[in-house]
């Protein structure tokens, strides 16, 4: 498994402990985290589970993540709900968070708010030591 991708509950690095499972089901939806400059990255492993039985909701700041799992041979009994909910950080732009469903795999891009992004400060040099910059003559 790539280093930068680690199941969430053994992150202990990730920021303030924001992926904290607020339901406790620990074992019942696979995920993965991943940071980078501009998003926060979640895969889930959802084997079997089709489009039109998965429902992803953001509700006061909580990212809530259900899914219905049927047997592929007795898709005519009731199913296995599966279901997961995060409290999201600050930084995150909820309205605009992106899911994409494949092979199994639910991914999920939480895209950061661009004021709480990293930014490069560019550096000028100043003629003269910069005496007058701090108002020393």
């Amino acid at each position: 498994m790539n280093a930068l991708v680690k199941p969430f509950f053994l992150r202990h690095d990730f920021p303030f402990g924001i992926w904290n499972d607020l339901e406790g089901n620990y074992d019942s939806l696979k995920a993965q985290t991943k940071e980078t400059e501009t998003n926060f990255l979640l895969a889930f492993e959802l084997p079997g589970v089709k489009k039109e039985n998965l429902d992803i909701e953001v509700e006061d700041n909580i990212l809530h993540v259900r899914a219905k799992r049927f047997h592929p041979l007795h898709e005519d009994e009731e199913g296995v709900e599966i279901k997961k909910a995060y409290r999201l950080p600050k930084t995150v732009q909820a309205e605009a968070i992106k899911a994409k469903l494949e092979d199994g795999l639910l991914f999920l891009e939480l895209p950061k708010i661009p004021e709480s992004r990293p930014r490069k400060i560019k550096i000028e040099a100043i003629e003269g030591g910069g005496d007058n910059l701090l108002g020393n003559e």
